[in-house]
């Protein structure tokens, strides 16, 4: 997948367009996949040379490796804030600040970077935007929120916050992955409306389908049965209690009916199976540990529905997952959802908190099959039409300019 650093037709060097995100693109998730795709599209692209950094503490200067075929930078990144020691942590910031500038301008000059791209952004790319509003780096600072890392910064009260707010306006853009998560930056940064730009994920429908062709089979228990489905880290604010109350309503109507949750194993996991459990329901609410992509396809393949009744929700990739396998959608009428579902049309929404009334779509859906097939098309062909990857890194390259 690696572009050339060097292009033959000129004997240039290719610009850099360097990814950062706090975690490994091991690590499950939304806000994974973004990168790994806009990673790909890079690389498709030819016009930058894509190359990861991931910020560890304990790696003093920058360590350079190739991790599956990409790139990989570590390197410790010293924020100017630290909520335990607020004081001693900001004089430490000032005094290594000298030595941290040299050493990231360095990098970037090495590696020939014209473009830095922040996931999840933290206080610790103080360093990037000191050296852009220094003049000493030329290129841009693009910082990218997907909901948890805003809602975060917006928490925050006295220096953490003004620096917050520093940090957005010394960058050149900032984007969201909806247009209701762009109304909320503009809320916490009113200065920085100008600059703050809506860029849907998409989804790679090819590499989706070649997933589909690895062989991964349905668990035993889910052959030939029908199931409502939901992928989801378990938390609150993914609403999978809601869902189960709404499926205790429409269990009785439907006995051979199951409920399948897939999601990371958090402290909210056990109350959801005891949720079940006091509901009558354990033997036919079944939890799945989260798992790569290619083991949910079929899942999504023998669905019956997709149901996301989430409290909050900047987009929800799994959404355009769910069409991409041609899987009728209901989920809940909050943040970006809306942008990916035209109610009525492509999918049902449903306000959130509201287990009664979920519980009457899913029965809508589940006794037409017709209903079904027609929001689960037309979903399908928005995904193809309108959420694609490429798109959404040309959008990016348009921010550059």
């Amino acid at each position: 997948m690696m572009n050339r650093a060097v292009s033959i037709e000129s004997g240039q060097r290719t610009p850099g367009f360097l990814f950062l995100i706090p975690w490994e693109l091991q690590q499950p998730g939304g806000v994974t996949q973004v990168v790994i795709n806009l990673f790909n599209q890079a690389c498709f692209d030819g016009a930058y040379q894509p190359m990861l950094l991931i910020p560890r503490w304990e790696v003093l200067e920058p360590f350079e490796i190739e991790v599956e075929n990409r790139l990989t930078i570590y390197y410790r990144l010293r924020g100017p804030w630290h909520p335990v020691h607020p004081v001693r942590n900001l004089l430490a910031f000032v005094v290594t600040l000298p030595g941290s500038l040299k050493t990231t301008l360095d990098l970037l000059r090495k590696h020939g970077i014209e473009v830095i791209n922040a996931h999840y952004p933290s206080l610790n790319l103080a360093t990037f935007v000191l050296l852009r509003w220094a003049g000493l780096f030329k290129g841009k600072v693009i910082l990218s929120f997907h909901g948890k890392d805003l809602a975060t910064a917006s928490q925050t009260s006295g220096m953490e916050r003004f620096l917050w707010r520093a940090l957005l306006q010394l960058c050149d853009a900032i984007t969201t992955c909806s247009e209701s998560l762009k109304q909320q930056v503009v809320a916490f940064a009113p200065g920085c409306k100008q600059k703050v730009h809506a860029i849907h994920n998409g989804l790679d429908m090819q590499t989706w389908l070649a997933e589909r062709e690895q062989g991964f089979r349905l668990p035993p228990e889910l052959e030939g049965k029908r199931f409502v489905l939901n992928v989801a880290t378990f938390e609150h604010k993914k609403g999978q209690d809601v869902l189960i109350k709404a499926f205790e309503k429409v269990a009785p109507q439907f006995p051979d009916l199951l409920l399948v949750l897939i999601g990371g194993f958090r402290d909210m996991k056990e109350s959801l199976a005891r949720q079940a459990l006091q509901a009558g329901l354990a033997d036919r609410v079944l939890f799945f540990n989260l798992m790569p992509h290619a083991e949910v396809v079929p899942f999504l393949e023998h669905a019956t529905l997709f149901v996301l009744p989430s409290r909050i929700e900047p987009f929800g990739i799994v959404l355009l997952e769910a069409g991409a396998m041609n899987v009728p959608v209901i989920a809940s009428r909050v943040g970006g959802i809306p942008e990916v579902i035209s109610d009525g049309e492509s999918g049902l929404l449903v306000p959130p908190e509201n287990p009664l009334e979920l519980s009457a779509k899913i029965v809508e859906l589940i006794e037409n099959s017709e209903r079904r097939k027609s929001l689960a098309t037309s979903l399908n062909k928005r995904v193809i039409e309108r959420f694609t990857w490429k798109r959404a890194y040309h959008e990016y390259l348009r921010i550059i300019g």
